[in-house]
């Protein structure tokens, strides 16, 4: 797969090369996601089907654009953090937080050659909305939850995060109330993509669980040009 002028090895691994399933269009690929496994690159297994559905709507087939959307996205986590820091504190604590994650080591290391960087910010949004009081924060939390579990397992964490912090804030009934509408919008999001393109995110799940099961050495095995032309669009 084309990485660029010098290529890179750890290109092959990344989300660019899964672009072709898409040809036949999302459905095929949404609806085939697990029977693909075997034939998709490391960071597609890793993840439900959404990143690579965005890639595709969005028009991203280079190394240079993803790289551009890496940064464009992540860079939005330090306002975030800050905001997020303001919220549960007071403005130092936001300025701190903003600081630490724009200097943070894994933001600089990592940022710019991995989707976790724009994973962060979404991450950060999430927990923004769902810390904030008022049913609209929380009503546009749960739906941003819910489009995060498209596309990044990790991310369903921080509603579980955003539950214990309520609790401890505001108490029982809060928490559990922001559980409620996550779970509500988790439910709806996944049946609509169940009906409408045959997603089955139980399968996904399973199939990404067996795959880190079988050891790291199956997780980095990704199939040969010869073998993906055996599966038959």
């Amino acid at each position: 797969f084309a990485t660029g002028p010098h290529g890179s090895v750890e290109g092959y691994f990344e989300y660019l090369p899964g672009l072709p399933w898409l040809r036949a269009g999302i459905g095929y690929y949404v609806s085939h996601f697990t029977a693909l496994f075997p034939y998709l690159t490391t960071h597609i297994k890793g993840n439900p089907p959404g990143p690579l559905v965005a890639l595709h709507l969005l028009g991203i087939s280079t190394p240079a654009s993803l790289a551009a959307l890496c940064i464009g996205v992540g860079a939005l986590s330090s306002p975030l953090a800050y905001d997020l820091g303001r919220v549960l504190g007071d403005e130092r604590r936001g300025r701190v937080a903003g600081v630490l994650t724009a200097f943070s080591p894994a933001m600089l290391l990592f940022g710019v050659t991995s989707l976790d960087y724009a994973f962060a910010s979404l991450g950060l949004g999430i927990a923004c909305l769902l810390v904030r009081a008022g049913p609209r924060a929380l009503i546009a939390g749960s739906i941003l939850a819910a489009i995060a579990s498209f596309s990044s397992w990790l991310l369903l964490a921080i509603p579980a995060w955003a539950a214990v912090v309520t609790w401890r804030r505001h108490g029982r009934g809060r928490a559990a109330a922001l559980g409620l509408s996550v779970a509500v919008a988790l439910v709806v999001l996944n049946g609509l993509l169940a009906v409408v393109w045959g997603y089955d995110p139980f399968g996904a799940l399973s199939a990404t669980s067996s795959a880190y099961s079988h050891g790291i050495c199956l997780l980095y095995t990704s199939p040969s040009p010869r073998d993906r032309q055996t599966y038959r669009m």
